[in-house]
Formats: C-alpha cells, structure tokens, sequence
C-alpha cells in the first residue's frame, strides 16, 4: 500500500479500557464528517498497542470503507516519519459513509 499523508489524523490514547470505545467512536465519526470533504479516501483505524490507535483518512482505503490493522512497535509517530509502515495483520469491514 502507498501510505501518503492523510488529510485526517487523529492519535487516539487511553488510560483504561473502559475509554477505549467511546475514544474511538469520536475519531472514526470524526474522521466520517472529514470523509465527506475527501471521497477518494477511506478509513485506516491502526491498533498499536492495547492503549493507543491512530485514525486517519487513506488513499489507500476505498471510499465508504473502514480498515483495521494491528501494527505493534515503536511510537506510531515517529513510524509515520520513518516510513517504516509494516501492517501485521488486516482485517476489513464495509460501511456506508
């Protein structure tokens, strides 16, 4: 995948599990509301570890469609800027933006 700079990115961090849902509700209707601007692009949901993910907008992710991906290391920003984006493991899930 050509992973460019999206034009939403969010990084999402929680303490505790219990935020984890509601954290990431707000990013990905965030980053529906943003979609409407951008409909060439999908959404990428990064799990990087138990407390943090990154949401964004993606080229490389078909309009109307949400990806998730694990991809586990170090500090998801300085991956961006290292180029270094290896997913693990992708999983897709359809939906109507």
């Amino acid at each position: 995948m050509n992973h460019q700079s999206a034009t939403y990115h969010d990084l999402v961090k929680v303490s505790h599990s219990r935020e984890l849902e509601n954290a990431l509700d707000r990013a990905v209707e965030n980053a529906i509301l943003q979609g409407y601007n951008n409909p060439g692009c999908g959404i990428m949901v990064t799990r990087h570890d138990h407390r943090t993910f990154t949401v964004e907008l993606s080229p490389d992710v078909p309009y109307g469609t949400i990806f998730e991906q694990l991809r586990f290391g170090p500090d998801p920003r300085q991956q961006r800027e290292a180029g270094s984006w290896q997913p693990q493991e992708t999983t897709h899930v359809q939906v109507g933006i």
